[in-house]
């Protein structure tokens, strides 16, 4: 039994230097990551995108660079030369300076994506003409089409009915892709 005991000291000795690790590696992501916002947001910015998040990971032996960008405001989608263009531009500057991101790395400039969680103002603005699940802070779910955004408030198409919610009514919204058959129908 004092084994056993012996042992378990020993386990609980050798996790606590690991957190410690851990939380070193935590610090030095997060701290990449500021690096990496400051180096690319002007080059996001300067081409006329958005910059949505950022995050960096492991991916086998190299650093993943994730980078989410899209438009600022407003109904559309970036396109796919835009997308092109500001990767080659934020792997350009990211190459020129090693100290940005140490070693080997791989990058990944992507846009939100078709269904995407909607959590600030500008991205309800970005659906309108567009179909969103909405589920209210009192348990009502709606499903609509974004007919008009006013800055605290969304309106939504169901059917013949037009309802205009407040976004601090909203617990949770998504988009949603609806695919239209061979006749253009939904």
């Amino acid at each position: 039994m004092a084994q056993s005991h012996r042992h378990d000291q020993r386990n609980s000795y050798h996790s606590k230097p690991a957190r410690r690790v851990e939380s070193s590696q935590k610090n030095s992501h997060i701290a990449a990551q500021q690096r990496i916002v400051e180096a690319v947001e002007p080059i996001v910015v300067q081409s006329g995108l958005f910059l949505e998040g950022i995050k960096v990971g492991r991916g086998g032996v190299r650093t993943v660079v994730r980078i989410v960008v899209d438009l600022p405001s407003g109904p559309g989608g970036v396109t796919s030369d835009q997308l092109a263009e500001v990767s080659r531009k934020i792997s350009r500057e990211l190459d020129e300076h090693d100290d940005i991101v140490a070693g080997a790395y791989t990058l990944e400039v992507s846009t939100p994506g078709a269904e995407r969680e909607l959590r600030e103002p500008r991205h309800f603005s970005r659906e309108q003409g567009h179909t969103i699940s909405v589920k209210l802070k009192d348990g009502n779910q709606l499903s609509g089409t974004v007919t008009g955004f006013f800055g605290d408030s969304v309106e939504l198409q169901e059917g013949e009915t037009r309802s205009r919610i407040a976004l601090e009514d909203i617990e949770r919204a998504r988009s949603v892709v609806r695919l239209q058959d061979e006749l253009g129908e939904a």
